[in-house]
């Protein structure tokens, strides 16, 4: 008879749990500012970035067109790892999207 992995490895369970928390805010974050958006073509969304060249994967609050690519990162990780490392807060990453969402430099 197998062994659940959770009774095997409990604190891998707590691990997941936990980055699912901090993915919701940076989801949340990321519909509430593509409300906003008066744009059609403009795009703003959570994402998930994997780097094979560096070895790393990145989540953060992407704007997104055409022509424009924008990444405003929360947190970092080594690609093999499960530690988080925080970059800046949720809050701090949709400020600064909301500002280049008012001043549009890449229209400029």
């Amino acid at each position: 008879m197998p062994i659940p992995l959770a009774r095997m490895r409990p604190r891998g369970h707590d691990v997941a749990v936990a980055r699912d928390l901090a993915w919701a805010a940076i989801y949340e974050a990321a519909e509430r500012l593509n409300q906003r958006v008066g744009d059609s073509s403009l795009e703003v969304r959570a994402s998930r970035r994997r780097s094979f060249l560096l070895w790393t994967v990145t989540e953060g609050i992407e704007v997104t067109d055409n022509w424009t690519d924008v990444l405003e990162p929360v947190r970092r990780r080594r690609l093999m790892s499960s530690k988080w490392h925080e970059i800046q807060p949720v809050q701090q990453a949709a400020s600064n999207v909301g500002s280049f969402l008012r001043d549009r430099p890449d229209l400029a």
